[in-house]
């Protein structure tokens, strides 16, 4: 069967960087393939350090077999790799894609996303703030100077509410990362809540359909997606009865797992501790800007720590602690958060503009 390797995106096609080859930090690795040094950039980034312990579904628990964003990037950079492998699509840039797909996730997931909503007053997007965390805060602001592509499918990968409405535009592997990560996560979270016994639910014959294992789920689903899109020529999953089945699965998540562990116990405790932590940094800084900021750019395991210390110290102490770098990570990005404040880091769209990508500084293209 004919792969869609007449369709894969040509690294040499590549829009190029934002900074000139001159200043970019790794321009001594510019003999690489623009993507695969995407993916050393990504790899070598405080942004994927900090999705360590960084809820995917289940928060704070030691079982290492649970997993975090960072082991969900790597599955997804898995799946995509596969997939990039069968249908014969620039795996580089799918890898570099997967990899950096996640770097703009806050402390809880979504649960700390619809917090700094809250309390910034504008949609905060994790695929969007990503792009500011990877061009502006990364390499203390200089930023990775990533490929215009590996940015554009980091801001692509969420279509929202788990939806998986393809765009099949000039970069398929934009659809493919989406799809792998919508298939990565859905099983796995799956797997995860069976290892905490959270099991109030009747599950429906589609999750029996696709398989017994996570692993079963995972490879029908791919399957079933390699075959129809090299039958159509286009990336697609959703004519196959492995693919009605997936959506049945993943409604079914939505509606009986993501939406109803959000109004669990724990949860309420994850808001209260970022409420207080939040509260600590309006005070630190003296702007709320400042504050959601500086939460977005925290590791979880800095959000736990802050709102231990405040509970049995109060700000006093903690002011004296949030400044350790041995201790928080947060303290390496505090003395920049100030300014970083005064741009607008929750939409890229500017920046992203190939009318001003490369072209317009961008400190003009991140002004508010």
């Amino acid at each position: 069967m004919k792969n869609l390797a007449h369709l894969a995106f040509k690294s040499q096609n590549t829009f190029g960087r934002a900074l000139l080859q001159g200043f970019d930090r790794d321009r001594e690795l510019s003999f690489m393939d623009p993507f695969l040094l995407d993916t050393v950039k990504i790899q070598y980034s405080k942004s994927l350090r900090r999705l360590k312990d960084k809820t995917q579904v289940i928060s704070g628990l030691s079982n290492v077999n649970i997993r975090d964003r960072m082991i969900h990037s790597f599955e997804v950079s898995a799946a995509s790799i596969q997939s990039g492998a069968r249908l014969g699509l620039n795996i580089p840039l799918l890898q570099a894609s997967a990899m950096g797909h996640d770097l703009g996730h806050v402390p809880f997931g979504h649960l700390g996303e619809r917090f700094l909503t809250e309390k910034l007053g504008e949609k905060f997007r994790h695929e969007k703030f990503a792009i500011f965390v990877l061009e502006m805060v990364e390499r203390d602001g200089k930023g990775l100077n990533l490929s215009y592509e590996t940015l554009q499918a980091i801001a692509n990968h969420s279509r929202g509410g788990g939806k998986m409405t393809t765009l099949n535009g000039d970069v398929l592997e934009d659809d493919v990362v989406m799809i792998c990560d919508k298939l990565s996560y859905l099983f796995s979270d799956y797997n995860d809540i069976q290892r905490i016994g959270y099991n109030g639910f009747i599950l429906p014959d589609e999750m029996i359909k696709l398989g017994s294992t996570q692993t079963e789920r995972l490879n029908s689903c791919l399957q079933a997606f390699w075959k129809e899109s090299l039958q159509k020529q286009i990336i697609s999953f959703d004519d196959s009865d492995e693919a009605k089945w997936f959506k049945i699965v993943r409604d079914f998540m939505y509606d009986e797992v993501y939406y109803k562990m959000d109004r669990l116990e724990d949860r309420a405790h994850m808001k209260n501790t970022l409420n207080k932590v939040y509260s600590y940094f309006k005070g630190y800084f003296g702007d709320d800007r400042q504050a959601v900021l500086a939460i977005a750019l925290s590791s979880e395991a800095d959000i736990y720590a802050l709102g231990v210390l405040l509970e049995q110290y109060g700000s006093l102490i903690v002011d004296r602690h949030v400044v350790d770098t041995k201790t928080f990570s947060i303290a390496e990005l505090l003395p920049s958060i100030s300014g970083w404040a005064e741009l607008d880091f929750c939409d890229p769209s500017r920046f992203m503009d190939k009318q001003n990508f490369g072209k317009v500084s961008k400190l003009e293209c991140f002004a508010r």
